[in-house]
């Protein structure tokens, strides 16, 4: 019988068989809740591209463990048989660019009309607009006086403190190094820190933190299956999903940890 349950359904149900919230997913694979939602509920317009759905589409089914590339070769076939139409694209109507343009030109010659009106009817002419004759006093020899000028003193000048330059706050290294080990599947790890060795298997969200002086060694079963982080600085995958990885860190080579943001967003 062929497989009529949808993309969706087959990741909600792979998702409820594991026990896992849709907030775990999140934490274990950066992909927001409200794009899990939309896999689950097949709405794949919900993204701006195939791209993102189809990223999106592999990360989820290979953290649930699924075939991948046959969900993917699925969500091909959907998208054959739901082409995306293009929208028609409306023309500006002829008779509202003449209306536009008729309305302008009678605007302007109201405006026009109005101007004319208010020079010639109330008697404001090129005359009317001169400056007005300077007032005098009588008092010296030719019988007129013009009134004295104040001057115009400008304000003292505030001197002005130049500001002392910003200068970032130093970095300083730890006394010790950071490792943490976030777990994207179910995964073998073997963490050796300044020579004491720990054996454990970690389920996917699950996270673990090592502190060392020296060296850091790591194995994991599943080389892609862990996320690390050394002195808060992320660091790229051991290797593939399939193979098992090692990784290695020497606090001489260790990255000093991001500072603290002075202003965090609220």
């Amino acid at each position: 019988m062929e497989n009529t349950e949808t993309i969706g359904n087959l990741l909600r149900r792979e998702r409820e068989n594991r026990n896992l919230s849709l907030q775990d997913v999140q934490d274990a694979t950066k992909i927001t809740v409200h794009n899990l939602s939309a896999l689950e509920e097949d709405r794949f317009d919900y993204f701006p591209n195939r791209v993102y759905t189809r990223a999106f589409l592999r990360d989820y089914a290979n953290y649930l463990g699924l075939d991948s590339a046959g969900l993917l070769e699925r969500y091909q076939q959907t998208c054959a048989a739901n082409p995306i139409v293009a929208a028609p694209v409306r023309r500006k109507s002829r008779l509202r660019a003449v209306f536009g343009v008729a309305l302008t030109i009678v605007i302007l010659g109201a405006v026009a009309g109005a101007v004319y009106v208010y020079y010639t009817g109330y008697g404001i002419g090129v005359n009317a607009m001169k400056p007005a004759p300077r007032s005098t006093v009588a008092g010296d020899a030719s019988g007129t006086a013009t009134l004295p000028r104040v001057p115009v003193v400008p304000p003292p000048s505030t001197p002005t403190t130049p500001s002392p330059p910003v200068v970032p706050p130093k970095l300083v290294k730890p006394d010790v190094m950071t490792l943490q080990v976030a777990a994207t599947h179910v995964v073998w790890v073997r963490v050796t820190a300044d020579g004491k060795s720990q054996d454990l298997t970690m389920k996917p969200g699950e996270v673990r933190t090592w502190q060392a002086k020296k060296i850091i060694r790591i194995r994991a079963g599943k080389a892609g299956g862990v996320q690390l982080k050394w002195n808060g600085v992320t660091q790229p995958l051991l290797g593939p999903l399939g193979v098992p990885g090692n990784g290695e860190f020497l606090y001489e080579k260790s990255p000093v940890p991001p500072a603290p943001e002075s202003n965090p967003p609220h």
